[in-house]
């Protein structure tokens, strides 16, 4: 959530030297805050940490010294959501030989990642790569006649109503190995919309 002048000029008084009406945006922001937090925490029923950015640095509102400053909240609230949907694909997976149930993988920005903990990203893929992953989702296992992503999906939407969550019919996986920030390497996916053998079905979260 980014908050500058344009968000509340409307209604700042005027009057005020710019001492003033920088402490009335500071004002503005930590109710905003505050607004928001609830709603998070409302939802999640727990406490959501907050980090604060002035002018995209990891700082404090008391560092807001003009109105051409920009304030950044940021929800942590990304690892609950990502938590929530594992446990239920894990939840409704059929098991026979294992390999499905422990065949979900998570994808960051591109670059798969650790499931457990996820780092921070933009996106996040969910997908299963098994070969029968598709049948699965079209209902054709006994031990799981609604599929798995779709209604994880769709659970997931409800639960986290403000935050973008779709399942995907289908997304192509390419096993081409790509470097991270970190140096470390890991598959790149790409999306590719056209029938594909190598296409499975996902869920994308957008941050």
């Amino acid at each position: 959530m980014a908050l500058g002048v344009d968000d509340y000029s409307s209604w700042i008084d005027k009057t005020l030297s710019v001492a003033g009406q920088v402490s009335e945006f500071i004002d503005y922001a930590l109710e905003t805050e505050t607004a928001a937090k609830l709603i998070d925490e409302r939802i999640l029923n727990r406490i959501v940490d907050v980090k604060t950015y002035v002018d995209v640095k990891l700082d404090t509102l008391e560092k807001v010294k003009s109105l051409a400053d920009v304030i950044i909240f940021e929800f942590l609230v990304d690892n609950d959501v990502l938590t929530f949907i594992s446990s239920q694909l894990d939840m409704h997976s059929p098991v026979k030989t294992g390999r499905y149930k422990s065949g979900h993988v998570l994808f960051a920005d591109g670059i798969q990642a650790d499931i457990l903990n996820p780092p921070q990203a933009k996106e996040y893929l969910f997908i299963n790569t098994e070969p029968y992953s598709i049948k699965i989702e079209t209902g054709e296992s006994s031990m799981a006649p609604n599929g798995v992503y779709e209604l994880t999906a769709h659970e997931a939407q409800v639960k986290y109503p403000d935050s973008k969550i779709e399942f995907v019919d289908y997304v192509g996986v390419f096993g081409v190995m790509a470097q991270t920030p970190n140096g470390t390497y890991g598959r790149r996916t790409t999306l590719n919309m056209n029938k594909s053998t190598n296409r499975y079905p996902a869920i994308r979260v957008t941050m």
